[in-house]
């Protein structure tokens, strides 16, 4: 019931990686005492006088008298160069070890604008992060499929439920375990684009596939290091786009009334539009209630509707539609009055479409 992420060996025990380097650390130590021991032997060395000094004087600004003065000295300790070159040697040795970049403790051989730079800071870094990736993926593999085992041997036809968290949205599912199980203990695990990078690192290279064209925002937001939900940040950024080419196009607008000035054209809709803007704003309406009220075109009345009334007393006998032979225009006169004239209509029946009153 028990596994444990084992590291790659050559006679199958198991070892750290902290038993990598112990060996290094134990030679590191050894010569840091030897290296103390030497400082200190060298400042307490004995002082080497010439035969004509009677006297030895000790102590801070001590004065000697001597014919010969260049021989007043500390005897000197011989140190072997390659004492130092060792150290250095063995700290490369345990950074090599314990997959530790020398650039981590602020030593870069490469300038980051150049991008050398960043890949021998990260160099490091992605060996480590990747060869434990590798171990936690094996070991998951394993430990979830003996999780299922259990619970389809144990829970069998027990009805069980999973809450969990997916791109942000809290889920629940209920499930048979020898339904759903059936046998199938597999799992796949993987790390998708932060194999073998940390965060960072793996937010940089997804900004720079998307600037390619070779991944999707959909797959960007998808793979961030963070969990979201990924239709409402969707969401989200289409209405912040949305309202910044409504910023800008109401910005557009202002710009156009000193031109509107200059053609003689009256600005004060506009403004009046834009100081009601300003005020629903600052009552906390959203940008777009905002814009909506202030150019929301006002209603125009409704035009009185003309009915038809039946013709008057006294008007002509004939239709105006129905030609009179010998009528100029074939438009039969008014009763009493003139002939219309041609092409419009005659007195009665304008006054027989306005209304009984006439």
């Amino acid at each position: 019931m028990a596994r444990v992420a084992m590291r790659p060996s050559i006679d199958g025990e198991a070892r750290g990686q902290y038993d990598d380097v112990l060996g290094v650390q134990l030679a590191r130590a050894r010569m840091a005492v030897l290296q103390i021991q030497a400082a200190e032997k060298s400042i307490q060395a004995p002082i080497a006088i010439p035969q004509d000094v009677q006297e030895l004087a000790l102590g801070p600004d001590s004065i000697m008298r001597s014919a010969n003065p260049q021989g007043i000295r500390r005897v000197p300790l011989e140190l072997p160069p390659g004492l130092f070159s060792e150290s250095g040697v063995l700290e490369r040795e345990l950074r090599t070890g314990a997959r530790y970049p020398e650039t981590r403790g602020g030593n870069s051989d490469a300038s980051i604008v150049t991008g050398r730079g960043v890949q021998a800071l990260q160099a490091g870094f992605d060996t480590q992060i990747k060869a434990a990736q590798s171990q936690f993926a094996r070991l998951f593999v394993e430990l979830i499929g003996v999780a299922f085992k259990t619970d389809e041997k144990i829970f069998g036809n027990k009805i069980k439920e999973i809450r969990g968290v997916d791109d942000g949205t809290p889920y629940t599912i209920k499930y048979n375990p020898a339904k759903a199980i059936a046998g199938d203990y597999t799992v796949d695990v993987r790390y998708g684009i932060m194999s073998g990078m940390n965060p960072n690192n793996a937010t940089v290279a997804l900004l720079q596939m998307r600037s390619d064209k070779l991944v999707s925002r959909d797959y960007v937001r998808r793979e961030l290091p963070i969990e979201i939900n990924v239709g409402q940040e969707e969401q989200k950024v289409d209405i912040e786009e949305m309202r910044d080419a409504l910023r800008a196009a109401i910005g557009q607008t202002a710009l156009a009334i000193p031109q509107m000035v200059a053609q003689g054209q009256d600005p004060m809709k506009i403004i009046t539009s834009f100081a009601e803007m300003i005020k629903n704003r600052q009552k906390g309406m959203s940008i777009e209630t905002v814009v909506e009220k202030a150019f929301t075109p006002e209603p125009q009345p409704a035009a009185p509707e003309m009915g038809m009334q039946p013709p008057v007393a006294g008007a002509a006998s004939a239709p105006a539609s129905q030609p009179i032979p010998g009528q100029p225009g074939g438009m039969a006169p008014a009763a009493g009055g003139a002939p219309a004239p041609e092409g419009r209509p005659d007195i009665a029946s304008l006054l027989a479409s306005i209304g009984g009153a006439a």
